[in-house]
């Protein structure tokens, strides 16, 4: 997944210099795999990985301490050119063994994103404080359990053909 910004200078001064760096995210443990090569997101993984987007965008930014260094990397562009311009995530972001469970995992996500940061509603039409995020974070992972039951239930042709738009669930397909 590659994210282009413009606004990497700061020239709106609403975000802080980011030019000369370049952020690695490792999404491989979210979603889950619909088939050999697609990985379907769930709006609560969209909404982590876009969290920590913003969160290296906003000036409050912590490179040692923002919480979530097992998925994402800022890297200097100097880095990068020392290992060849190799761009995979993975070759940047040092993982540390973890026995979360995907519940713990979120749980951690609710407390260490207490910024009070405006997120973005289901249906992407409202805005709300991050107590009703919460609310619906909690709604969507119950409806992602039912969900994944009912997908591993499913023929594989049915996975795939709901797979390229957002589905009654909620769900969002990246290919």
């Amino acid at each position: 997944m590659w994210i282009l910004a413009k606004d990497r200078d700061n020239q709106t001064g609403k975000q802080r210099r980011r030019d000369g760096e370049v952020l690695f995210i490792d999404a491989r443990p979210f979603g889950y795999m619909i088939n050999g090569a697609h990985r379907e997101f769930r709006v609560t993984d969209i909404k982590i990985i876009t969290s920590i987007y913003h969160q290296w965008c906003s000036k409050s930014f912590d490179r040692e301490s923002d919480g979530f260094s097992n998925y994402h990397r800022s890297v200097e562009i100097d880095e990068i050119i020392e290992k060849e311009c190799v761009l995979s995530p993975e070759i940047y972001i040092s993982k540390t063994e973890t026995s979360e469970s995907r519940e713990e995992q979120l749980s951690k996500f609710l407390i260490l994103n207490s910024s009070g940061m405006l997120f973005e509603s289901i249906d992407g039409k409202e805005w709300f404080p991050e107590k009703d995020f919460i609310e619906e974070v909690i709604k969507l992972f119950e409806l992602e359990k039912e969900s994944d039951s009912q997908n591993q239930a499913q023929p594989e042709n049915q996975i795939n053909a709901s797979s390229s738009s957002r589905t009654s669930k909620g769900n969002i397909s990246f290919k």
